[in-house]
């Protein structure tokens, strides 16, 4: 099976997950039953990273636009509110918050030369099975 933009949302979900559980933030669900708008924003941020090298700063400026044009903004984490804490500067994120999108941006990085097929797979954020 070939590496796609899929699987490294996926890959990058895991480090994240187990990332959250040292913390002490307790459980997530594990990829496979991740709800639909942690996949897409996860499967977003993968194929951002693959279009745009930028630093940290300009993808998280990125991500606030995307997730500004699907109606969310800041406040606590709330889903069905479609708030979430970090859409605000990149300099006022927590450390931990700073830590793990450079992590996610690590985790890209490593695997998108590994992979045999990279593949725009949009198709699958406007279809909603992302």
């Amino acid at each position: 099976m070939p590496l796609t933009a899929y699987n490294i949302a996926a890959a990058c979900h895991s480090a994240y997950m187990t990332v959250h559980e040292e913390l002490g933030r307790g459980p997530i669900p594990v990829w496979a039953f991740l709800d639909e708008h942690r996949k897409e924003n996860c499967l977003w941020s993968v194929m951002d990273r693959m279009k745009h090298q930028g630093g940290a700063v300009e993808a998280h400026n990125r991500w606030v636009q995307w997730m500004e044009s699907k109606g969310w903004r800041g406040g606590p984490k709330n889903t069905m509110k479609k708030t979430h804490p970090n859409m605000v500067q990149f300099h006022e994120l927590s450390q931990e918050a700073k830590m793990q999108g450079y992590l996610f941006q690590s985790i890209v990085d490593a695997l998108v030369p590994y992979a045999e097929q990279v593949v725009d797979e949009s198709w699958l954020l406007e279809e909603g099975v992302a």
